[in-house]
């Protein structure tokens, strides 16, 4: 279900940090929304908001996923496996569609849900997104790679 245009498709969020990094506990723990922080860039319809840099994953591996979790529409997600080992699917990237998402509300959404984004599958390393209500131990579907969008993903990472 990876998406081949990034271009194309819904929005995310992303947080900015350092290569080895996640700056996610930042986002996490920021209380006080900041017009402007949340979304390190808007481009092509969609706020970005960076959950990490780039550098420290596999640049073939990289792809764009919808997240269609129940109930979570115009969110879209940067994936790729780490460089080092476990080598781990992690998300770089949410994007959120501004059709749907102003920043205020994406910051919001992300604080109630970005422990959604950080289970994987102990036999495969591949990402596993829970449902809404669902981090601690609940339903969790495994995200496909398509490593045939490097240009794409490289785009999206610039």
């Amino acid at each position: 279900d990876a998406e081949p245009n990034p271009a194309e498709g819904e929005a995310g969020a992303s947080v900015g940090g350092g290569a080895e990094a996640s700056t996610e506990g930042t986002a996490a723990s920021a209380s006080k929304f900041v017009a402007g922080e949340f979304w390190w860039k808007i481009e092509q319809g969609r706020g970005h908001h960076r959950v990490r840099e780039g550098g420290e994953f596999q640049m073939w591996s990289i792809y764009r996923k919808k997240d269609k979790t129940r109930g979570v529409t115009g969110v879209s997600m940067l994936v790729g496996r780490q460089e080092e080992a476990p080598y781990n699917e992690k998300v770089l990237q949410m994007m959120f569609d501004e059709n749907e998402w102003t920043e205020e509300r994406a910051f919001g959404w992300w604080q109630e849900n970005h422990d959604r984004y950080e289970r994987n599958d102990s036999s495969d390393g591949k990402l596993l997104v829970s449902g809404p209500g669902n981090v601690a131990g609940g339903v969790a579907a495994k995200v496909s790679t398509k490593p045939s969008d490097l240009l794409s993903a490289r785009a999206l990472l610039a």
